[in-house]
């Protein structure tokens, strides 16, 4: 786990928090921000929710680049003819005597009265004499005339720019804390520990739940996977198991922690069983209890050792 993903858990618990909401800068657009820090906070919360500790509610759903996902554009306007930036709004009013439409300028005289250019009556109120019927632009460049310009959009992260019917929909997620993850389960709060503990002594740490890759190609989900920096291989491998370890479990963890070269394996289980400890003995694997008063401390040892050796080579 990260160092935001366990700074924001430390938030999460010492401030009562219910929920994270995004904030909207205008030069970044949506983002999430922990006490004045906002890089890396969006994955740490999306980690965290992967993991069950939070669940995600739609906040905003907003338009995004194509290229980057940026939801801050330049707009601009064009004439959807030639393309023209240079064109102009105006008034199409109605003669209402006469029945003659156009544009206000056409009927605008010299001395500042409106005349009809058919008939030449002098239009004084507006709902008496004349109506407005709408608003139209009219194009200097080409001289055509059309009720809406042709939007696009430029980028302001990556400069992409395009027309916005290529603008996609993004939704915008606040996060909601899922509080029993963080308070019923002792299985939890101790992976929490472990986690914290190790990320102090220095390593790389992953959990809860870790997906890591063997040297056949295919993935394994561990508990907690642990790291030196800078490597590859896990040093160390660690699964929490409810209840007592069978034979089954035993094995296949040995399996996918042989297969990811982890040179420590670790599992912790509720229920402590002094043959099924012997077995794993035999594969190398070490077994603790989980009510164990001084498990995060023993784990923290076995590891220590290993980075102090690490560090050695």
């Amino acid at each position: 786990m990260h160092e935001r993903a366990l700074r924001l858990i430390d938030l999460i618990i010492s401030e009562a928090l219910d929920e994270i909401r995004p904030s909207f800068d205008p030069l970044k657009g949506y983002e999430y921000c922990l006490r004045g820090e906002c890089e890396g906070v969006g994955e740490a919360l999306e980690y965290l929710y992967e993991r069950g500790y939070l669940r995600k509610e739609l906040h905003d759903r907003v338009a995004s680049c194509p290229n980057c996902g940026s939801e801050v554009f330049l707009l601009r306007a064009k004439c959807p003819y030639c393309g023209s930036l240079n064109f102009s709004k105006g008034i199409v009013i109605e003669h209402l005597s006469c029945g003659y439409s156009g544009l206000e300028e056409e009927f605008m005289s010299p001395d500042g009265r409106r005349i009809c250019p058919k008939c030449g009556k002098e239009l004084k109120a507006p709902g008496v004499d004349y109506i407005r019927v709408a608003d139209i632009y009219r194009c200097a460049s080409c001289k055509e005339a059309f009720s809406v310009p042709l939007y696009s959009y430029r980028c302001l992260n990556c400069g992409h720019e395009g027309p916005m019917i290529e603008l996609v929909p993004k939704e915008v997620y606040k996060y909601l804390v899922v509080r029993e993850a963080f308070e019923s389960d002792p299985i939890s709060r101790k992976i929490l520990d472990i986690v914290r503990k190790l990320a102090d002594i220095g390593y790389r740490v992953e959990g809860p739940r870790a997906r890591v890759k063997g040297r056949s190609g295919a993935e394994y989900d561990f508990t907690i996977a642990v790291w030196l920096e800078g490597s590859d291989e896990p040093i160390a491998v660690l699964d929490f198991v409810r209840g007592p370890i069978d034979d089954e479990r035993l094995l296949s963890f040995f399996a996918k922690s042989l297969d990811v070269m982890a040179k420590e394996r670790i599992l912790v289980t509720q229920a402590k069983d002094s043959l099924m400890e012997a077995k794993a003995s035999r594969l190398g694997i070490r077994v603790f209890e989980l009510e164990d008063e001084d498990l995060v401390g023993k784990i923290g040892e076995v590891l220590l050792s290993l980075h102090v050796k690490g560090s050695e080579t």
